[in-house]
């Protein structure tokens, strides 16, 4: 199992001329968990710094990584401008939303309905000086309005809960739609474990708007226990006029996607719009790597 877990560190994308930094790193977080440290802040990016603990793998992810989910978090860097609008649903500890604000200077609205993850949220918000940059919204987005169960002992993973789930609290609810919001997002990250057909009907409003460019959206087969499927998803999507793309950082350059199960998504409405914003962006730089 260490094994896989380090092969698979040093062949990301942004590890692979560093390896022996990325295990050095890895055994350091380690040997400090077992000495009783349980919290360490991390240079993120040139510009902003995470606070990571024990067990929260979204945090220790970009800390082994600098980028944990590298294509999709370089879009979201070459993709926005100062003052655009960002919204990042299922943001967890807040790498999307610290992303977007401390780098691309864009304005946030986070969602995180877990309340133990909203205060890892909230203190890398502090943390950063972000608080007039990001709105963190404790509650859950969907096609309701009322409370639902959550599950909240499986860090990134904790979803809207089943029927036969017992460790789980309830949690407010609301449709997007039905929010005051500051204006049009340029993008949209949703990241909510299977919950997302929900999410995207209660958005309906959002997605029609032609300010939106793209959408980042994990389609993982999760969505299949609530009673959807990645096609529908999908489908639901193109229906806006969006189309599914795979994007590479190093060349700044889109492939279609044929297959849009089992990774996240990204989903582009104007091509010559986004590519016009993706062609300018500055050089961002992530744990001393140029993105």
């Amino acid at each position: 199992m260490l094994l896989k877990v380090l092969k698979t560190l040093i062949n990301h994308p942004l590890n692979r001329n560093r390896k022996v930094r990325t295990i050095s790193r890895f055994l350091f977080w380690q040997i400090i968990n077992k000495l009783g440290v349980k919290s360490l802040v991390f240079d993120f990016t040139k510009n902003s710094k995470l606070k990571m603990y024990k067990g929260l793998s979204a945090a220790t992810g970009n800390y082994y990584s600098g980028l944990l989910e590298y294509h999709d978090m370089a879009f979201l860097l070459h993709l926005l401008k100062e003052n655009d609008i960002f919204f990042d649903i299922g943001a967890n500890v807040g790498s999307y939303s610290i992303l977007a604000s401390a780098e691309c200077k864009a304005n946030v609205m986070a969602f995180e309905p877990i309340p133990k993850t909203f205060s890892y949220l909230k203190e890398n918000i502090e943390l950063n000086n972000l608080v007039s940059k990001v709105q963190a919204n404790n509650f859950a987005l969907g096609n309701a309005q009322g409370k639902i169960s959550f599950t909240y002992s499986n860090d990134a993973a904790n979803h809207v809960a089943l029927p036969e789930e017992t460790e789980v609290i309830d949690i407010d609810i609301v449709k997007l739609n039905d929010l005051s919001i500051p204006g049009i997002p340029t993008l949209i990250k949703i990241d909510v474990e299977g919950f997302e057909m929900n999410v995207l009907k209660g958005s309906s409003n959002i997605l029609e708007k032609q300010e939106l460019l793209a959408i980042i959206i994990e389609i993982n087969g999760l969505c299949n226990k609530y009673g959807t499927s990645e096609s529908e998803i999908n489908n639901y999507i193109v229906s806006f006029g969006f189309k599914p793309y795979y994007y590479e950082p190093k060349l700044k350059t889109f492939t279609i996607r044929e297959d849009i199960t089992g990774f996240n998504c990204i989903y582009i409405r104007n091509m010559d719009k986004v590519n016009n914003r993706i062609q300018s962006s500055p050089k961002y730089y992530v744990q001393g790597k140029e993105i």
